[in-house]
């Protein structure tokens, strides 16, 4: 198994998943610090309400699923994934068999 931890959440590799962990504290803290979420004064501007916590992460996990591409039917976290791939497909990667580069 094989874990990487950054910003609060958590990847976890083993032989048959992965697995995206994100505590429902730092998805907060991720929220009220977003640069999209301050006022002109420079305070957060919108809050999660209190006792509502599960309530929010619920929606965050949903809207990840849902479509957010209405030309590809993509969901935010496919798109997420494919941007990935993007990096592989224009990279070197070792574990990555790359046919134009055969001899």
């Amino acid at each position: 198994m094989k874990k990487f931890e950054e910003n609060g959440f958590t990847a976890t590799v083993t032989d048959k998943v992965v697995r995206w962990e994100i505590p429902i504290s730092s998805l907060i803290e991720a929220f009220n610090n977003s640069p999209e979420n301050y006022s002109d004064d420079g305070e957060h501007y919108i809050t999660v309400k209190r006792g509502k916590r599960q309530e929010f992460a619920e929606y965050v996990a949903q809207q990840l699923m849902l479509e957010c591409d209405s030309e590809t039917g993509a969901s935010h976290i496919e798109n997420a994934i494919d941007n990935v791939f993007l990096n592989v497909f224009e990279g070197d990667e070792d574990f990555a068999h790359y046919p134009m580069y055969d001899d």
